[in-house]
């Protein structure tokens, strides 16, 4: 199979801004959901010198509908969304899909994911500022199981963007960077990578298939998006760059081979979203 016969394009969706993050919903029955956040730097206004640039972007609610077209079910008009995330709180109290959203003006946002009737929206139940000292400060990134450092590596030559671990190799991590290599490493000997591959583009998101998790699908900036086979050693077995911007938001659908068949989308078990500026 040649690389590029992976993708198949099933629908296409201008987003106005650069679409920097995007992630479909892990928990029933929201499953065919997913999220998009976009990232704007406005220019200054010819003559204005001491005024700060503003950022601006947008949260899209969609759904994938029949035949795998993107049906928008809400747009957010915010300031620029740096990452979202969703959780899945289901206990004996609670059943609850919340997401997360981390903006240029320096906040935590937590939404809530909630069906009235027909109606699927978001409801912002809280928000918090990260630092009230400097209005400069933007929240870049956030994490659901955040804990304090329990070590440093410096093995990367530029930043890192991305960590991933994986739910069923509790010792493997995967990280990306602007140094464009992918690193697997084994967090018990973090001194050196357990193999690495050189993806030829800034490395921006990296997430693993949430059914075998063996595959890596990589966003990767001016090179587009990749999926490489983690299994044995690192194969590049997916190759998608048929755009004109920067390949930044790539997440896996977690609908099941059913699911898709009942959607009428005439393409394998699998589904991929990409979104680029």
């Amino acid at each position: 199979m040649a690389v590029e016969e992976v993708f198949h394009t099933l629908d296409e969706f201008d987003t106005e801004f650069p679409a920097d993050s995007v992630e479909w919903c892990p928990a029933e029955p929201f499953r065919d959901v997913l999220v998009c956040g976009t990232y704007k730097l406005m220019e200054k206004k010819e003559g204005a010198q001491d005024e700060r640039c503003k950022r601006t972007g947008r949260i899209y609610l969609l759904r994938l509908a029949d035949g795998g077209k993107l049906q928008v079910l809400q747009r957010i008009d915010t300031s620029g969304v740096l990452d979202v995330k969703w959780t899945h709180i289901a206990d004996t109290e609670n059943n609850r899909i919340l997401l997360a959203v981390a903006n240029s003006n320096g906040y935590l946002q937590i939404y809530e994911l909630k069906k009235r009737e027909s109606k699927t929206e978001l409801q912002l139940i809280a928000e918090e500022r990260i630092s009230e000292d400097n209005e400069d400060v933007m929240a870049l990134s956030l994490d659901w199981t955040g804990s304090i450092p329990v070590l440093c590596n410096r093995k990367h030559t530029s930043g890192v963007t991305s960590i991933r671990s994986n739910a069923v190799k509790p010792f493997m991590l995967a990280t990306g960077s602007y140094d464009e290599i992918l690193r697997l490493w084994d967090n018990r000997n973090l001194k050196q990578p357990m193999s690495e591959t050189n993806l030829k583009g800034g490395i921006w998101r990296l997430k693993w298939d949430p059914f075998t998790h063996q595959y890596l699908f990589a966003a990767c900036m001016y090179e587009g998006f990749k999926i490489v086979n983690c299994d044995y050693d690192m194969s590049i077995i997916g190759h998608y760059n048929k755009h004109c911007g920067i390949a930044y938001g790539c997440d896996w659908s977690f609908l099941k081979k059913e699911d898709v068949s009942h959607l009428k989308i005439p393409i394998g078990e699998t589904l991929l979203i990409v979104f680029t500026s």
